[in-house]
């Protein structure tokens, strides 16, 4: 897990998953980087916010999350 968000921290790299085409917008910042025990779609799944992007970042998902990224509002700062 450690390598692949030092990768998505990286400026310099090949556009390959959806939260590499949102890092490269000039608009999108990273704020905040956790680990968590759980599994992915448990955290989404338990993370209360909009869903802006139907499908983002949960291609593979079998949980029926909907998208893995969603809009927690603009003064978010921790889970």
């Amino acid at each position: 897990m450690e390598k692949r968000i030092a990768r998505h921290l990286k400026h310099d790299k090949n556009l390959k998953w959806h939260i590499d085409y949102l890092l490269n917008s000039p608009q999108a910042s990273i704020v905040n980087v956790r680990l968590f025990p759980d599994a992915e779609c448990q955290i989404n799944q338990n993370t209360t916010g909009i869903i802006l992007i139907n499908g983002f970042g949960s291609s593979d998902c079998h949980s029926g999350c909907g998208s893995h990224l969603k809009y927690l509002g603009p003064n978010y700062s921790n889970v």
